[in-house]
């Protein structure tokens, strides 16, 4: 008996279809890279990855989850940080955290890789393999402007791509066929889209309309019935919804006293989530009457491949288009102060307002024209592809501006996360704290003291010492200097030290940056550069200096 040829050629499909996303996965995860590079090779810690990871060296994880912000959650921001810290403890230890900014940065190149990965997967019922591959590069090439570095390798404007992840989502759970009993694949979906609304508001309002949809569909027919994944989301959104409007609702908006103009509009409501991605070269040349023009065309062929999309496709197209508006005008309407660092169109930052948007528009865009070219007359099909086209060649001649960005801005002191906890200085009353400055400047995150680095002996060599300790062998004594007197933070006479080599030891002088301590001269090369001296108190031992 003969096998069968094509049962012999599945298991190697199988094979190829893998290997094949996980080259595409590995792309995108270059790509977050190279969008950021300064996130791992300069890792400094920044604004409210800083705030955060400190709220949870303090108080734990689960505080962070609730309380990082006052008026709504930002879940998924603190997962990828505990995460973070999760890895970096596993690698480097506890209380090593040196490394948490790299390790923070390849965390979060993970999630953006994800997210551009994502409709690879999500959108297999409503696009060709080819559009949904070119859609991965294109959310992996997303334009942004020149400080591209404060989203790329972080945690703390993740949140914003979270909407576009919920409506992926719920377009992958639309296409699923409706099960009598309980889906896990449902589930599954479910538990992602309430991550997305634990971290992104809108988020709330995108999943209430696909809950609605799900509902009508379950309770209309000859057998109307609520299925038990129905329920889990229901009580999922009611958890969430009421505590996020009501801090919503209570927190203080002092930006919300600028009226929004009809310019300031056509700003941030207009230009830059629905054009920029489009018209990113020149976006600088734009005028009022360039975007309305731009803006009339883009609805025109949006509304256009909409029309030739029928059933499902045609839902699914309308909740991505309706999310992008509705995104679009609340980020005006909310953020009034955007219409004046976005005036007269001069340049995109900030330009994280709008990392959902712009992924929507790039999805509707792509939908529109392969909508077009499937189905439209041959006059329709020529302009998808020449959008189409058109799309790809702004974004290929365009890499290098794509790909360029600046570092966040950082203090002068900020090498590293390294010197940043090094400068680091009390908090006043609260001696198990230290303030540590993080990018960008004059900001100050609340660290645990037991997580600033231990001392070392200087990495310096004379005829007086080795590797930074005591080394003369006619005046003996157990001696050792550091770089700067600041680094040795209250050390004093009668602190007990404990060097590389383990043995502890008790300070009995200080002289400016040099440590004379108690007992036998000590050994360079096991207490000498770059053993670890920690200090020692009566309670235990702690990491300091």
């Amino acid at each position: 008996m003969t096998a069968d040829p094509a049962a012999v050629r599945r298991p190697w499909r199988v094979l190829m279809r893998r290997l094949g996303l996980l080259a595409v996965f590995l792309l995108t995860l270059l790509l977050a890279y190279l969008r950021n590079p300064f996130a791992v090779d300069l890792p400094t810690m920044y604004a409210e990855d800083g705030i955060w990871t400190a709220l949870i060296y303090r108080e734990g994880a689960l505080a962070a989850y609730l309380h990082a912000r006052p008026d709504y959650f930002t879940v998924g921001n603190i997962l990828i940080l505990h995460l973070a810290i999760l890895i970096n403890g596993l690698f480097h230890g506890v209380t090593e955290v040196d490394h948490l900014p790299a390790t923070i940065g390849w965390v979060s190149y993970g999630f953006f890789a994800a997210v551009s990965f994502y409709p690879l997967l999500a959108l297999r019922a409503y696009l060709p393999l080819a559009a949904r591959v070119g859609l991965v590069l294109l959310f992996a090439l997303l334009p942004f402007g020149v400080i591209a570095a404060e989203v790329w390798g972080r945690a703390l404007n993740a949140g914003y791509a979270f909407l576009a992840v919920a409506v992926l989502t719920g377009l992958w759970q639309m296409a699923l066929p409706r099960r009598s009993g309980f889906d896990g694949r449902v589930l599954w979906l479910d538990l992602l889209l309430l991550l997305c609304c634990a971290t992104n508001p809108i988020a709330i309002a995108v999943t209430s309309v696909l809950l609605a949809g799900r509902l009508i569909r379950g309770l209309s027919g000859g057998h109307p019935r609520v299925h038990g994944n129905d329920l889990l989301l229901v009580l999922g959104l009611l958890l969430l919804t009421i505590p996020t409007v009501s801090g919503v609702l209570a927190a203080p908006r002092p930006d919300h006293d600028q009226a929004l103009t009809l310019a300031g509009f056509l700003a941030a409501g207009v230009a830059r989530p629905l054009l920029y991605p489009l018209v990113f070269p020149f976006y600088s040349q734009l005028t009022h009457g360039l975007v309305l023009g731009l803006t009339l065309l883009l609805g025109l062929f949006l509304a256009a491949g909409g029309r030739r999309l029928h059933g499902p496709d045609r839902r699914g197209y309308i909740l991505t288009v309706g999310t992008l508006l509705l995104a679009s005008i609340a980020t005006a309407v909310q953020r009034p102060m955007l219409q004046q660092s976005l005036a007269g169109y001069v340049h995109s930052h900030p330009d994280r307002y709008f990392h959902a948007q712009n992924l929507l528009l790039l999805l509707a865009v792509v939908w529109a024209g392969v909508a077009l070219i499937r189905t439209g007359r041959d006059w329709e099909r020529r302009i998808g592809v020449l959008v189409l086209a058109a799309l790809a060649a702004t974004m290929l001649l365009n890499l290098r501006t794509i790909l360029f960005t600046v570092d966040v801005p950082c203090p002068a002191v900020a090498r590293g996360f390294h010197d940043q906890l090094r400068a680091a200085e009390p908090v006043p009353g609260q001696p198990d704290l230290m303030a540590v400055p993080i990018c960008p400047d004059r900001w100050r995150a609340p660290y645990p003291t037991a997580l600033r680095p231990p001392l070392a002996a200087a990495d310096f060599s004379d005829g007086n010492w080795r590797r930074g300790v005591w080394a003369r062998v006619d005046a003996p004594a157990a001696g050792f200097f550091i770089n700067d007197r600041e680094s040795a933070g209250t050390i004093g006479p009668g602190t007990r030290l404990r060097l590389g080599s383990g043995t502890v030891r008790t300070v009995r002088a200080v002289e400016n940056n040099r440590l004379w301590l108690d007992g036998p001269p000590l050994d360079p090369d096991r207490d000498g550069y770059p053993a670890p001296v920690r200090i020692l108190e009566q309670s235990g031992e702690r990491s300091g200096s």
